[in-house]
């Protein structure tokens, strides 16, 4: 076996035996058009083409949103991360000859504190009109 291994790395040769892998190389495996919505993400640089390659050799599929009927092809739920270490989930429908790139999300997004606050008491103002009487602690 290790023989047989050794033989396919050389050769470029990749055994997929579980379901998340064989999606991942199909996916792979074709070409790739990007969506306006997706290209939106890409443009904004907080995620590039380089983390949805990493993603489609290491992420993981979610079956329990994949391998569903959708726009005459399949779609494919990938959860990655990005080379900063943002977990992502791509959004991808799988064609006979290619594979759309719909939709990039970051998950576990946090705004920073400060800008927290100002939304908080934008939110607040607009609810209850003047925000100079509340109080913000830290």
């Amino acid at each position: 076996m290790w023989f047989l291994k050794s033989k396919a790395t050389d050769k470029g040769v990749e055994f997929c035996y579980f379901p998340n892998c064989r999606v991942l190389k199909d996916l792979r495996s074709k070409s790739l058009e990007i969506d306006s919505l997706a290209q939106k993400s890409l443009d904004a640089k907080w995620v590039t083409l380089e983390d949805i390659r990493n993603s489609l050799r290491y992420g993981d599929v979610d079956f329990s949103k994949s391998n569903e009927a959708y726009r005459k092809g399949k779609i494919y739920v990938i959860e990655g991360k990005t080379t900063n270490n943002e977990e992502i989930t791509i959004t991808m429908v799988n064609y006979t000859n290619k594979v759309l790139l719909e939709k990039i999300e970051r998950n576990n997004f946090f705004l920073p504190k400060h800008l927290q606050k100002q939304i908080f008491l934008v939110y607040l103002h607009s609810q209850y009109g003047n925000s100079k009487a509340l109080y913000w602690g830290d």
